[in-house]
């Protein structure tokens, strides 16, 4: 018999030892080792050991027991039966394919002459199984046969029925949902004739939850007949679309004591005819002559294939008025193409266009602006899960992508050429990062951290990303940072009285750098403020007051923003 005696200190509260006594064997100190050890009560004791026996008969001792147990003091002596370790002499498969046993990552070396372990054949049996109801065999079956135990070794058969060979029929969709057959068979890759299978059941009705101009009432139906598959989803249609204006006073720091109105239009329509197309349009005035627009499509089921196509045409100018050096007009057109992976993610890669022209064909730029071009390839990755698409109070999502591509600078009067390079690589990233979480029965908590960077030594100001405003760092005009790179946060709490009306309060804070040329200047901006938005008859009326402080421009009540907006579903 042997007893090992395992110690453990503690301050916090008080701990029992565990002794374990092994009365058939005087080997396996390891094995007492990887045992638990310490208790705090006597329930937690009964439960450790039993979990103890259970780690055994994984390691392949199957006769393991508990003899007795017995507490002495500060120390809980337990006694086990150990018995023989049991171990594979050999596992046949006869009538299982090479090809399947390949794919579920079948080792022979597992099942010959090593220790018994249930769970490794459980899982073994789990893989065959799911990878043949993604494969048209949905009623496979498996189990060992012909089990022969000599010597504590095993001996068995896998014993492996496909069943049926099943393929899938039709979709069929019940409600008020209006999505056309062929598109749907496509977007969602189940075709008739094609092997059932489950995985890609599961992610189609996932791609189905993440419309927003879908409901889906309850789980899908499967109907098997014969040797087909019949698919029934049940959605009903939600209001796909939605148009909002958005009017704001702030002041004109042109003019003194004058208030600059500015506007914005947003028009989302989706699900276009019956076949998941989305159109957005977005129009914005927030500086005299200076207008931003947004124009993009994006098509499911493109050429009947599982790709997505997505284009993009954005055009923004500033006027020579504004407080940059000089006006411009830029122009960034894309052409994306995204695979949906399932589970909530997809895929992508892309072709962008980026022009920037100086406005003032008399000034010809300066040192900090340029006419330029930049021709990028894109890869992209995004992942979202929410508890609710347009309300979300849990879940989170991913937004990532990167851009390489070739600038080319045409020169002016103030470059030297010296030191700015013609044609130069240049690479970007950018990604976002939302969080979700409930705080009691109304509360949620919405964190936002999104950061980017543009890498090359010839940066201009015509071309940095943009920051300020209702949609990133709140409290200052839209757009009135320049940034080479930026770090950006958003805490938000929102308290919800209705399904689709809350109240909300927030905090924004960044860290921006402007780096052109042999010039960088940083800042810490930040923002905070609080509104509502709740339903009405006409839509959803959301009103918010913002304060913003930086370097640039202080915190001050007079720069103090109020936004107020309707947005419309219909």
């Amino acid at each position: 018999m042997i007893c090992i005696l395992i110690t453990d200190t503690t301050y916090a509260q008080k701990r029992w030892l565990i002794s374990y006594h092994f009365i058939d064997t005087l080997k396996h100190a390891t094995l007492i080792r990887q045992l638990p050890n310490v208790v705090t009560d006597s329930v937690m004791g009964i439960s450790i050991i039993q979990q103890s026996i259970i780690r055994l008969h994984q390691q392949g001792y199957l006769t393991a027991s508990i003899d007795s147990a017995q507490w002495k003091k500060d120390t809980l002596f337990v006694f086990v039966h150990l018995g023989n370790q049991f171990k594979w002499a050999r596992l046949f498969h006869s009538n299982i394919r090479e090809d399947m046993l390949r794919e579920v990552d079948y080792r022979e070396k597992i099942y010959r002459d090593q220790p018994f372990k249930y769970q490794e054949l459980a899982n073994l049996e789990e893989r065959i199984l799911v990878y043949s109801e993604e494969h048209g065999y949905p009623f496979a079956t498996i189990h060992l046969d012909s089990v022969e135990i000599k010597d504590d070794q095993i001996v068995a058969s896998l014993q492996y029925e496909p069943g049926v060979y099943v393929v899938f029929d039709t979709i069929r969709v019940i409600g008020s949902a209006r999505l056309k057959k062929k598109f749907l068979e496509n977007w969602l890759r189940i075709l008739p004739g094609q092997p059932y299978s489950q995985k890609r059941l599961t992610q189609a009705y996932n791609q189905l939850k993440q419309q927003s101009y879908l409901s889906l009432p309850q789980p899908y139906e499967v109907l098997f007949k014969n040797d087909r598959a019949y698919i029934t989803f049940y959605a009903d249609a939600g209001k796909a679309s939605e148009a909002d204006g958005v009017v704001g006073f702030q002041p004109n720091e042109q003019k003194d004591g004058k208030l600059l109105l500015t506007g914005e239009v947003n028009l989302k329509l989706n699900n276009l005819l019956n076949a998941g197309g989305s159109f957005l349009f977005n129009w914005q005035q927030i500086k005299p002559g200076s207008p931003r627009l947004n124009i993009s499509y994006t098509q499911p089921a493109f050429l009947k294939t599982p790709i997505e196509i997505n284009g993009v045409f954005q055009l923004l100018r500033e006027d020579t008025s504004s407080s940059v050096l000089n006006g411009y007009v830029t122009l960034n057109q894309q052409l994306n193409f995204y695979y949906n992976l399932g589970n909530w993610s997809k895929i992508g890669i892309g072709v962008q266009r980026y022009n920037s022209r100086l406005a003032d064909s008399t000034v010809r730029g300066t040192a900090m602006q340029a006419d330029l071009n930049w021709l990028s390839y894109n890869v992209y990755y995004t992942y979202k899960y929410v508890d609710n698409l347009l309300y979300p109070r849990k879940g989170w999502s991913l937004n990532a992508g990167i851009a390489v591509g070739n600038k080319q600078v045409t020169p002016n009067g103030q470059i030297d050429l010296q030191i700015v390079k013609r044609s130069s690589p240049q690479f970007t990233y950018q990604i976002v990062v939302r969080k979700y979480s409930r705080l009691g029965k109304k509360g949620s908590v919405f964190f936002q951290l999104s950061a980017a960077q543009l890498f090359n030594d010839n940066l201009f100001q015509n071309e940095l990303f943009r920051l300020g405003g209702l949609t990133s760092i709140r409290g200052f005009n839209q757009n009135f940072f320049f940034a080479s790179d930026y770090i950006a946060s958003t805490l938000e709490y929102r308290f919800f009285w209705e399904q689709t009306s809350y109240l909300f309060a927030f905090y924004d804070q960044a860290w921006v750098r402007t780096h052109i040329l042999k010039t960088s200047v940083s800042d810490v901006p930040s923002g905070f403020g609080a509104g509502m938005s709740f339903s009405t008859k006409a839509g959803i009326f959301t009103i918010m007051y913002a304060l913003g402080n930086s370097q640039a421009r202080p915190f001050a009540i007079g720069y103090s923003k109020i936004h107020f907006g309707l947005t419309s579903r219909f």
